[in-house]
């Protein structure tokens, strides 16, 4: 045993997470590998990634916030762990702290050409905080921060959808009424669409939006689009593939069955 020979180490970390069915444990291995890894290189970047991929995954929000922290030590402008971060405070019932971390965070992004994914996470953990009171005002102030991630970056499907979501399940907010906020949402829907993912996740959300307004033909569409998806393509956004298959199965069941409603209603 080589316990601090880093190319070993990698290769454990990485046939770990290949092992089908992937069971608690080998997500175990696997985090205490790379934080064994961490240890050696507290700045590489991509094992701070790895590390919050299987925290997420295992829903380990304390560890997530840790990792979060430890990585703005070395990093202190990385947005990837600010978002981190705000998730795990969010955990913890933190909002206030969240907010300002947010509120920087986003201040910076703004300042920069590049576009960040993070930005739109980040304004839409700042809607969900504002969504959460019941003012009317706060209503507001939720939807202005989707708006904000929709005029941030008009190419993200995410911020597109965060916003139709809203539309769809969100209370009636002022100068509006349902059936607006509901044709807004298919038209940010339309909009994602038309913009081609390669997520996965984003095709199996747009499936269920559209299902939820009723067009079963997008809602399929949507799905058909996943299926001819290899293991390799699926694993760049889940941990464990399984779990793909599962929410797409679960899709396709729902999606099946109010196929077969609808038809019986004709």
């Amino acid at each position: 045993r080589r316990p601090d020979d880093v190319e070993m180490l990698e290769k454990y970390a990485e046939a770990l997470l290949l092992v089908r069915p992937l069971e608690p444990r080998n997500i175990g291995a696997a985090i205490g590998a790379y934080r064994r890894l961490l240890r050696l290189d507290p700045e590489d970047e991509f094992l701070y990634e790895q590390l919050a991929k299987l925290y997420t995954a295992i829903g380990d929000l304390d560890e997530l916030g840790y990792i979060a922290q430890k990585r703005l030590e070395y990093q202190p402008d990385d947005p990837k762990a600010s978002i981190w971060l705000s998730q795990a405070l969010i955990a913890q019932h933190k909002p206030n702290k969240v907010r300002q971390i947010l509120l920087a965070l986003t201040k910076k992004l703004e300042e920069q050409d590049e576009k960040h994914q993070q930005y739109v996470q980040a304004c839409a953990l700042l809607s969900g905080i504002a969504a959460r009171k019941e003012a009317d005002q706060a209503r507001m102030e939720a939807v202005k921060w989707l708006d904000r991630a929709v005029a941030y970056d008009p190419q993200s499907a995410e911020a597109l959808m965060n916003r139709a979501r809203f539309y769809r399940i969100g209370p009636v907010i002022r100068g509006q009424t349902r059936e607006s906020m509901l044709a807004a949402a298919r038209s940010d829907l339309q909009r994602a669409s038309a913009l081609e993912s390669k997520d996965p996740q984003v095709h199996l959300i747009l499936s269920i939006e559209w299902l939820e307004h009723g067009r079963l033909d997008l809602a399929a569409a949507e799905l058909d689009a996943t299926k001819d998806l290899d293991e390799a393509a699926v694993a760049e956004y889940f941990v464990d593939p399984n779990n793909w298959a599962a929410a797409r199965f679960l899709q396709a069941a729902e999606l099946a069955m109010r196929s077969e409603t609808a038809s019986e209603s004709v």
